[in-house]
């Protein structure tokens, strides 16, 4: 399979469809930007939730930023924060989104960081992934 299809299935498996419509600033014909809607309401009460462990209020606020408020920065940093639960969908997500940035030092270690979480819980998914981005910046 062509590596570049490889890493955009990644993406999409990890990210949500909603985040190519962000960087094209096209309204998603899916309705993922509904899917994840959160109102002002619901989002004042995850956010403290989010901040004091729950990994369900993080993710929620991530998807939310990512695919229908369409707030990368936002988005990214949600993810950030559900990436601390010990779930592994989560730290792909923040992986994929890590390797879209320009990279930099900070970035390669939080990485590589991020990596080393997932190695704790899936030796082989880890591995998988290292290839992933190493592809992915072959590409680059």
């Amino acid at each position: 399979m062509n590596k570049r299809i490889t890493t955009l299935l990644l993406a999409f498996a990890t990210t949500g469809i909603g985040l190519y419509y962000w960087r094209t600033q096209q309204p998603s014909p899916y309705g993922f930007e509904v899917q994840y809607a959160l109102t002002e309401k619901a989002i004042a009460d995850l956010k403290p939730r989010a901040l004091s462990g729950d990994c369900s209020a993080a993710r929620s606020l991530s998807m939310h930023y990512l695919n229908a408020a369409l707030n990368f920065e936002e988005g990214l940093h949600w993810s950030r924060v559900a990436a601390q639960c010990p779930d592994l969908l989560d730290k792909r997500r923040l992986i994929v989104l890590l390797v879209q940035l320009p990279r930099s030092a900070a970035i390669d270690m939080e990485i590589e960081k991020t990596v080393k979480q997932v190695d704790e819980i899936d030796p082989k998914e880890s591995q998988r992934i290292r290839s992933l981005i190493n592809e992915e910046r072959e590409i680059k």
